[in-house]
């Protein structure tokens, strides 16, 4: 009875930012993706497209994992609650830190039109050819959807290992190349794993805020592993999503996790060749 009160008050929070909910990116932004030793750092929550951000308060009912992981440990990342300001982490040696976030389900529904085209967009055919099989692609949806950010910040230079640590997020993207190593340019090897194990065939899409209407995107394969060129320096967002039929107890029909990783690339040592 608790769960299900929960999630109707849940339903309510989300049929009223049905608009909020169709802006399909989200993402941890930090200050700063390189610090200092003991300097503090803000992360804020955001939502939008093409890196046209909206910021997300901090909303501790929503909250199901909040914590930074660094060479000292796990700890959860402190923060007022209702704040634009997410939280703050300070890394205390020099090394990798992994900010991970997990928010509680929010259930929706959705038009069918909007359904289809948002399948589309976010490469879930798959799930538009089984409600074409079912003779549903003309039907609206009830759908439940949780997000799962990372961002990946370097404290100090020159960090050889922590930056494929995994945070038991649902669904996650694991940096299996440091990016604080190599330069725009590069080529880059991703993992993205559902529940632990590898996700294949999901479609991952990384955009830079360098040039945010342009991205690159290939689908993973059946080690959950995909290689992605990254041209530009500066911030990168990578992302992918993924759905199955939502759990019979919350009579809904699906359930979609949405996960992405943030993080910055160097200039390379060369002309910039991210430039066009």
């Amino acid at each position: 009875m608790k769960r299900t009160l929960c999630l109707a008050t849940a339903c309510l929070a989300a049929l009223l930012s049905a608009g909020a909910a169709q802006a399909h990116d989200f993402w941890l932004e930090p200050g700063s993706f390189r610090v200092a030793r003991g300097e503090t750092v803000g992360l804020s929550l955001h939502y939008g497209e093409e890196y046209e951000a909206t910021v997300a308060p901090r909303d501790n009912f929503f909250i199901e994992k909040f914590v930074v992981m660094g060479p000292e440990g796990t700890q959860p990342v402190p923060g007022e609650d209702k704040q634009e300001l997410a939280g703050r982490v300070t890394p205390a040696k020099d090394g990798l830190y992994l900010v991970a976030y997990r928010g509680k389900r929010r259930p929706i529904r959705l038009e069918a039109a909007q359904f289809e085209a948002y399948l589309k967009a976010e490469g879930l055919e798959h799930v538009s050819r089984l409600r074409a099989e079912r003779n549903e692609t003309g039907r609206g949806v009830s759908e439940v959807y949780s997000r799962c950010a990372k961002t990946l910040l370097e404290a100090g230079r020159g960090a050889t290992e922590g930056h494929d640590r995994i945070a038991g997020l649902r669904l996650e993207i694991v940096p299996e190349t440091n990016p604080y190593l190599v330069a725009a340019g590069s080529e880059l090897t991703f993992r993205v794993l559902f529940e632990g194990k590898p996700l294949e065939n999901g479609l991952v899409i990384a955009r830079s805020r360098a040039e945010p209407k342009q991205f690159v995107a290939a689908r993973t394969n059946a080690e959950g592993r995909v290689r992605l060129r990254l041209q530009h320096a500066g911030a990168w967002l990578v992302k992918c999503t993924h759905m199955v039929a939502a759990p019979e107890e919350l009579s809904m029909d699906w359930e979609s996790l949405w996960a992405s990783l943030t993080f910055e690339l160097a200039a390379p040592a060369g002309p910039d060749v991210g430039k066009q």
